[in-house]
């Protein structure tokens, strides 16, 4: 085989190398959807953009569904800038551009959309594709699918799963 003949073939397999392990994104229109929230309790304040809702909370955008037993959130223009949920646990879940469910949890979830930074804190665990982090404080970007764990407050050390490819890939604990 000639010197340019292999080349290509090397060049070909890189691409195919780094698409196959392009991280997944969240969803980009989820922002561009109309938000609804479920409380047993509500208070706002149109003028400040802030509001607070308690007692079992639904806050839905898109595929983004955010869950705890007090949630704050905080809108400019109409647009979500920004959730903290508590609960025990908070929840989390979003799809990202492949379809696949992106799930969370931790006693204190922030959601920061301008950002694109996610922080749960307090017995924290993303699943994602197979992968299953925890730790005191996760901290994960959904468009690049960046993840940083530490201990947090909590003290307890960073656990990490990472499924084979031969894996059933949902991100359940079940073979």
């Amino acid at each position: 085989m000639n010197r340019k003949r292999r080349a290509d073939i090397l060049r070909s397999l890189l691409v195919i190398a780094v698409l196959a392990g392009a991280p997944a994104h969240a969803r980009d229109d989820d922002r561009q959807q109309p938000a609804t929230i479920e409380a047993d309790r509500a208070e706002i304040d149109r003028a400040s953009g802030e509001s607070l809702y308690f007692g079992n909370v639904v806050f839905e955008q898109g595929t983004l569904r955010l869950t705890g037993d007090r949630v704050a959130i905080v809108t400019q223009a109409g647009t979500v800038e920004r959730a903290e949920a508590q609960g025990e646990p908070a929840r989390i879940r979003q799809e990202n551009d492949l379809g696949q469910m992106v799930r969370a949890h931790g006693r204190t979830i922030d959601y920061d959309a301008g950002d694109g930074l996610i922080v749960l804190t307090g017995d924290a665990e993303l699943q994602r594709d197979g992968e299953r982090f925890a730790a005191g404080k996760i901290r994960y970007w959904p468009d690049s699918g960046r993840v940083e764990g530490d201990r947090g407050d909590d003290g307890g050390r960073v656990q990490i799963r990472i499924e084979p490819e031969s894996g059933n890939g949902d991100g359940s604990d079940s073979p």
